[in-house]
């Protein structure tokens, strides 16, 4: 299996993982490859990518709103006053107008969904809803959140409309997205600082409000420390600033950020010591600067 992605997109492979992490230390599984230590801290250990977890949820929800977003798409209602039910028929003939027809990539996932009592279930809820009537709560899963803004706004269920009204609920009904956007912007300045091409006179001024974030709130260090191992690993050749640089954030972080920051490096203690007999530079005397 494919291992998780890495923070700021770059995906990274590799053996299954147990609870401890041994087998990604001692070797894959079936004589797969082995994956470095350095990268099951900084990939595999649990940190929340919150920020591709959103944009995940956005994507899900956009594609289920766009099949089935629009009760009136498989829904009838028999009579007058009689409650809607579901008509399948309907659904797949919506579909077929809306460009699933027969020989789409589509038409074999919706023939079989409609067939499923998932589908029926839905439908049921989504009735359950209209004879309710009830408001949807702010905590409610963002495809009611969506789909009630639809209603209320009399908007058609659109690609264009449903991308943008999902991606505009998302933002102003999550109350943890200041957090998602700290957490890729603190990645981002760690990323930078820790560049070959980074600003040299803007470093003093980046590494004290880092130092600041990092004594502010105890997540924003984990991010940074994962950006400082990922660093250290990808430091050979014509990428020695990478382990440079980032030794560099380390030690500001130690004399001026969180206690923390010690833990944090014990645990990657191996690493550190590691780079005393760094010889992966092109030339000697970047080697020298690592040691």
């Amino acid at each position: 299996q494919n291992g998780p992605s890495s923070r700021d997109g770059s995906a990274h492979s590799g053996g299954g993982v147990d609870a401890s992490g041994q087998q990604q230390q001692n070797g894959g599984a079936n004589g797969g490859p082995v994956v470095p230590p350095e990268t099951n801290y900084t990939f595999g250990e649990g940190y929340e990518n919150e920020a591709s977890e959103e944009e995940a949820r956005v994507a899900f929800t956009s594609f289920f709103l766009c099949i089935l977003g629009d009760m009136r798409w498989y829904l009838t209602q028999p009579g007058p006053g009689q409650p809607p039910v579901l008509d399948k028929d309907k659904f797949v003939a919506e579909r077929r107008r809306a460009g699933d027809a027969e020989g789409t990539p589509m038409y074999p996932l919706l023939s079989t969904f409609v067939q499923t009592q998932i589908f029926e279930q839905f439908a049921n809820a989504r009735v359950e809803e209209v004879r309710a009537r009830r408001a949807v709560a702010k905590d409610a899963p963002l495809f009611l959140l969506a789909s009630n803004y639809h209603r209320v706004q009399r908007m058609d269920f659109s690609h264009l409309n449903v991308r943008r009204v999902v991606r505009q609920v998302a933002q102003t009904e999550n109350p943890s997205q200041y957090l998602i956007d700290w957490n890729v912007s603190i990645r981002r300045k760690a990323m930078a600082l820790t560049s070959n091409s980074r600003n040299e006179p803007a470093v003093p001024q980046a590494l004290a409000q880092i130092c600041a974030e990092c004594n502010e709130c105890g997540f924003i260090l984990v991010d940074v420390m994962a950006v400082v191992w990922e660093r250290i690993r990808d430091s050979r050749a014509t990428q020695w600033k990478h382990g440079l640089f980032a030794l560099q954030l380390l030690r500001e972080l130690l004399l001026h950020g969180p206690l923390t920051v010690v833990t944090e490096a014990e645990d990657g203690i191996d690493k550190i010591r590691g780079l005393k007999s760094y010889d992966f530079a092109l030339r000697a005397q970047n080697s020298a600067q690592i040691r």
